[in-house]
């Protein structure tokens, strides 16, 4: 991946995530397709969709939310290590922040409970 889009710093910790989930980048077949939204000529004419195939499970990401190729390409990869952890009930960044969103959301609810019944 390129300088421009993502850190190598970003890169080189997504794929040292990745191996310590145990996959390889052997397992993972990526394909760059045309998108399928709207943006006219350039839109029909570019393949900057990437689709990862990640054989030993049979899971398909496709990710789309960027122009550019390289950041679509980390943005799947960063989909397909998250599906991989939650299935192996291993905690990610984005899993502890719902968490601690939601255990802030339980405190302020028992807060204003406590405070009605005064």
């Amino acid at each position: 991946m390129s300088q421009s889009s993502v850190s190598q710093k970003k890169v080189d910790s997504l794929y040292t995530f990745l191996a310590s989930l145990g996959v390889e980048k052997k397992d993972i077949n990526i394909r760059y397709i045309t998108g399928s939204s709207k943006g006219g000529q350039k839109q029909n004419s570019s393949q900057n969709c990437v689709q990862l195939h990640y054989e030993p499970d049979n899971i398909i990401i496709k990710s789309h939310r960027s122009r550019s190729r390289l950041l679509n390409e980390y943005y799947a990869l960063k989909t397909l290590s998250e599906a991989l952890a939650k299935k192996q009930n291993i905690p990610t960044k984005k899993s502890e922040k719902i968490a601690k969103l939601k255990k802030q959301k339980q405190r302020r609810k028992r807060r204003q409970e406590k405070k009605s019944d005064l």
